[in-house]
């Protein structure tokens, strides 16, 4: 992430002491100050024979029973299995990449 935040011209990139990317994009208009934040890190996996036969970072696709969306009752529904699969990693890609489009 650093080495790409300097690639699209980021003003400023560095890393700091625990390994937290910081980049700066300071724009010249009047306005807020946005500031994006995403992570990597996920929490562990513990037991793996709690997880139902699924590999905790296999990322497998199948149709489960999960809570529906009013959370009155359950629906089947197309879930991804393993620990931190859907997690802000898309997320941050976008971050960084709306840095370089306000460049």
């Amino acid at each position: 992430m650093l080495k790409e935040s300097q690639t699209l011209g980021y003003e400023a990139s560095c890393v700091d002491d625990w390994g937290n990317v910081m980049g700066m994009v300071r724009g010249n208009a009047e306005g807020p100050t946005i500031m994006y934040n995403a992570h990597l890190d996920h929490v562990d996996i513990d037991d793996p024979s709690e997880w139902g036969g699924y590999d905790p970072y296999g990322g497998q696709i199948d149709v489960a029973e999960v809570e529906n969306q009013t959370g009155d009752g359950m629906d089947m529904a197309e879930v991804i299995h393993g620990r931190a699969a859907s997690d802000t990693k898309g997320g941050m890609a976008r971050q960084i990449y709306s840095g370089a489009i306000l460049i």
